[in-house]
């Protein structure tokens, strides 16, 4: 057009990088899906509560980021939980704690396992969110001066109740979040 240079339309950037695109909506799902589990958190539901004692929604999203990532990246989606679940309740304890923990042993269980079968994501769960709940039992016992026979006493029914429901309600965050994040992968292979 006469020497004039055009802006480029949207339409143009994204037919040019669709890589980009793939990954900012990526980013986009995974942000998002963490962020609904955190808002999950303290919605109390028939089936959502056992003797008071709610689902780990951030702990299932953990389980299903860490399987089939590498440990360093497992643990980043563990602290980033941990902060999110950390801006909603108190600082002290930390759960930040507790969820890159249970993203490193979930990483090197799957990695070692060589399996993302469906059934190891609920077993998972119920076995690591007793490691989630024992660290916040220590950082309530040993660091933030609670008596530590109470907290013992309470850490079993939240750990029994929360790893039953927990396990039983991953499959509705694993499920999904796993076929999309295997899809995004199968075309970030072409």
């Amino acid at each position: 057009m006469n020497g004039i240079k055009q802006k480029p339309q949207l339409r143009d950037i994204l037919d040019r990088y669709p890589v980009l695109v793939q990954v900012a909506i990526n980013v986009a799902v995974s942000a998002g899906s963490l962020l609904l589990c955190a808002t999950l958190t303290p919605l109390r539901l028939p089936g959502l509560e056992l003797l008071g004692v709610g689902v780990d929604w951030p702990l299932i999203w953990v389980v299903s980021w860490s399987v089939g990532r590498p440990w360093w990246v497992a643990i980043f989606g563990g602290v980033v939980a941990g902060l999110l679940q950390d801006g909603m309740t108190e600082f002290w304890p930390s759960h930040v704690w507790g969820l890159a923990l249970v993203a490193l042993l979930t990483a090197r269980i799957h990695q070692r396992a060589n399996t993302t079968a469906w059934v190891m994501i609920p077993l998972t769960t119920f076995v690591l969110v007793a490691v989630s709940e024992t660290t916040m039992a220590v950082q309530f016992a040993y660091l933030y001066g609670r008596d530590a026979g109470d907290v013992w006493a309470l850490h079993q029914k939240v750990t029994l109740c929360s790893a039953i429901l927990s396990s039983l309600w991953s499959p509705v965050v694993s499920w999904p979040l796993g076929r999309w994040w295997r899809m995004m992968e199968s075309l970030g292979n072409r």
